[in-house]
């Protein structure tokens, strides 16, 4: 096999976004990293290509059930795959410091120190030795699943986590052909997954990553890219694409940190068992059959905060209230009114930061830059996601001062987190 370049952090490996001189730069990089990589064969390679997404108002889906906006990314995730005869996969992954490669069997599964790409891309070649992979089904001729050669070449930043993992998980089913195509709409606007598959790639990304894990980010880039901005609904899995002035009025920008969030797995799951435990003392005080933050109307809020411990009510007055933000940053998408949505960014990163005490020292002052600058055009940022990337929007000319001043207004705050700040247009 292949010398392998051994990547020398924990991040995804990744190379930088395409300039937009070379759209189909993944497409044609993906077959040319395999057949590099492992030699040419008379088997057809398949591919695919998913976009990855910004969360601009989703993190909260990954605690409890709800409602969750996401814009495209024109950075995507390609998968190139031809079948193997052999008995294990190989497997390689573009990257800055050169190709990161690795082999993966049914009877040969990553170990428990492997990185989490890997032990993904394993799960869904070959399942977790007790449910077969997502899309997988036996047949007449096996009742096992094929090896594969697989190259992977992606334009999203590794330290984004989240999309990455639902942009990858679905480029590879796709290019399997285990997974659904891009969806079309109803006459109402409003689709739905039908496919058990987007629900079983989300499992399998929860279990490489050991933390919960939102189906909002797969259902947005199933999606695609054809609207700018996609609405999304947790509990049902109905998704609507969010018809917007917004991406030309505005100029958007996410400020990279080159690294993601030092929170760990434990403690997002401590968060999803408090929201949990926050629904279950609900339904038993007068929220009869209640199964998500987002059925919470805004006027009851009070009354279901009186009926918790006081340890549990901020994760529930922030779960409640994003949910209700999400519904007002799409009506105000709709109109066209750009600084409210600027004004529901920053209340979102406030409460995350409050309620939740979840942001970076890096993005509250990221925001605290943004706010003083409010007046000038540069309407409102939060930190997107769960690992510090900020979602930044304003006027074009606004926001190109702000992110000129960005690195020399938090350079204590990047140089304590290790930063390296890159700066991505979505």
């Amino acid at each position: 096999m292949h010398n392998a370049a051994s990547p020398t952090s924990s991040l995804p490996p990744f190379v930088r976004t395409p300039s937009s001189k070379s759209p189909g730069r993944g497409v044609e990089a993906a077959p040319r990293l395999l057949e590099a990589c492992f030699g040419s064969a008379e088997t057809t390679i398949r591919q695919a290509t998913v976009p990855g997404v910004v969360d601009v108002q989703a993190a909260q889906t990954h605690y409890s059930t709800g409602f969750a906006l996401l814009m495209p990314m024109s950075a995507s995730v390609t998968v190139a795959c031809r079948p193997s005869d052999a008995t294990t996969s190989r497997i390689v992954f573009a990257a800055d410091a050169g190709p990161w490669t690795a082999a993966s069997g049914a009877d040969d599964p990553p170990g428990a120190d492997a990185p989490s790409w890997h032990r993904l891309l394993h799960h869904l070649l070959y399942g977790d030795g007790q449910e077969n992979p997502p899309g997988w089904m036996p047949s007449a001729d096996s009742d096992q699943p094929q090896s594969y050669d697989v190259a992977v070449v992606s334009g999203i930043p590794g330290s984004a986590q989240d999309p990455y993992f639902a942009a990858l998980a679905l480029a590879v089913a796709r290019a399997l052909e285990r997974a659904p195509q891009m969806p079309g709409t109803d006459e109402s606007g409003i689709s739905r997954v039908r496919s058990d598959v987007l629900p079983a790639l989300r499992d399998a990304i929860e279990a490489a990553t050991d933390r919960p894990t939102s189906i909002a980010s797969l259902i947005a880039s199933h999606a695609g890219a054809g609207a700018p901005f996609t609405l999304v609904d947790t509990g049902t899995f109905e998704f609507l694409p969010v018809q917007t002035d917004a991406r030309e009025a505005l100029d958007w920008a996410v400020i990279d940190p080159g690294r993601p969030a030092a929170r760990s797995p434990e403690w997002h799951r401590d968060v999803r068992t408090r929201a949990d435990e926050a629904l279950a003392i609900l339904r038993e005080r007068g929220f009869d059959g209640l199964r998500s933050f987002r059925n919470v109307e805004h006027r009851d809020l009070n009354r279901a905060l009186d009926r918790l411990p006081e340890e549990l009510q901020p994760i529930t007055r922030h779960l409640v209230t994003e949910n209700r933000r999400v519904q007002k940053h799409v009506a105000a998408m709709r109109r066209g009114d750009w600084q409210m949505i600027g004004a529901l960014l920053l209340m979102s990163h406030a409460s995350l930061r409050d309620h939740l005490e979840g942001t970076t020292r890096l993005a509250d002052e990221v925001i605290e830059a943004v706010e003083s600058m409010t007046l000038k055009g540069v309407y409102g940022a939060c930190m997107t996601s769960r690992d510090g990337l900020i979602l930044v929007t304003g006027r074009p000319h606004a926001l190109d001062d702000l992110l000129d001043t960005i690195p020399d207004t938090v350079s204590r705050a990047a140089d304590d987190a290790g930063a390296d700040l890159h700066t991505l247009r979505p």
